[in-house]
């Protein structure tokens, strides 16, 4: 399956910490809505309890220095949250590509049975 999602936010940005507990903050929680309403757009299925293999090509939305490793953490959370698969731990293969720039960023996935 191939799936084609906004850029996420930074890892920075996807936390916050509130009193001893981390929450999400606001633009994790509508990244997470942006990449449900997308998966249904695409009309992607669920893979239930499968083991997996993750691929992804990351389209960067400028030129500014970045940790591609720091996109796994919103990107995997959202995927679980919308239902893709039930929980990160299923993935078995995990790799990302930095491709070149495109306006707004995007990040395209290719999921797959093991």
């Amino acid at each position: 399956m191939e799936i084609e999602l906004p850029w996420p936010p930074s890892l920075n940005s996807y936390l916050a910490i509130v009193g001893r507990r981390k929450v999400k903050t606001k633009k994790a929680r509508d990244y997470c809505k942006a990449v449900e309403f997308a998966l249904i757009d695409q009309r992607v299925c669920s893979f239930g309890d499968q083991r997996l293999s993750v691929e992804i090509e990351a389209f960067p939305p400028d030129r500014r220095k970045r940790d591609v490793d720091n996109l796994f953490k919103s990107l995997l959370d959202s995927l679980k949250l919308a239902g893709v698969y039930e929980d990160d731990s299923q993935i078995d293969f995990l790799s990302i590509k930095r491709m070149q720039v495109y306006k707004g960023g995007k990040v395209c996935l290719r999921i797959s049975e093991l």
